[in-house]
């Protein structure tokens, strides 16, 4: 299971190897038949590599079996886990995905509960990728904790972090007029709207995704999730999802 997941997350790293149909539509059936048994680091690397590759963003069973997984290890989830598993489902093209609102609230609990841990790079994708789910932009619960562990982080960002934390927090009206957060970041609060992408309360049928040119960590999200050793879970249950 863990080697599906490192070869995933690998060959999404080969630019020629993306638009191969076959390589990844293979992976996916096979990602999908071991996701009951993936482990938090598969998990990141199945969303972060499979979010890589844009013949599959509409690939239903794949993103429904992946979020399915997601809440279920919500509970063993670690900062970075979060952090890059957010980034990646925020790509996602599936319109009215099921289990859309429930892997998306868990998320935010866990963003939430791990504020504390998180380096800056995993609040930069975490901002990133909230900022792109329409119902989540007026939850305070979530926005004020992310915005204080920015005002906390300030320091050790590079530009690309601080680049992602203002895209980010610029969409969300609660933090529009918080002067610790913009007087941190040393950025006016400009609101993006829609620019460069449509945002529904599904997964927008024509995309979530920015350019590397609007500024988007795309790169490497998730540092390398490379793991053989067994981890122990408990309260597992089947994804239910056909191959």
């Amino acid at each position: 299971t863990q080697g599906v997941a490192n070869l995933v997350n690998g060959f999404s790293k080969i630019k020629y190897l993306l638009p191969k149909r076959n390589l990844w539509e293979n992976m996916a059936r096979a990602a999908i038949l071991c996701s009951a048994d993936l482990r938090p680091p598969g998990l990141a690397n199945c969303v972060n590599g499979f979010s890589r590759v844009e013949l599959l963003l509409r690939d239903r069973l794949l993103w429904e079996a992946l979020a399915d997984v997601t809440v279920v290890l919500q509970p063993q989830l670690l900062p970075r886990d979060v952090a890059v598993i957010v980034h990646g489902l925020a790509k996602v093209q599936v319109r009215n995905l099921m289990g859309y609102r429930e892997v998306w609230e868990t998320l935010a609990g866990s963003a939430v509960a791990h504020c504390a841990r998180m380096t800056p790079k995993d609040l930069a994708n975490c901002v990133n990728g909230f900022s792109k789910v329409d119902y989540l932009l007026g939850t305070e619960e979530l926005w004020k904790p992310l915005a204080s562990t920015a005002v906390a982080l300030r320091a050790k960002m590079n530009p690309q972090d601080v680049s992602n934390c203002v895209k980010g927090f610029s969409e969300v009206e609660v933090l529009r007029s918080d002067p610790a957060l913009w007087a941190s970041l040393g950025k006016p609060p400009v609101a993006l709207g829609k620019l460069g992408r449509t945002r529904t309360e599904d997964f927008a049928e024509e995309g979530t995704k920015r350019s590397a040119a609007d500024g988007d960590d795309d790169e490497d999200p998730s540092g390398e999730h490379i793991e053989d050793s067994p981890r122990r879970r408990s309260g597992r249950r089947s994804s239910g999802r056909p191959a």
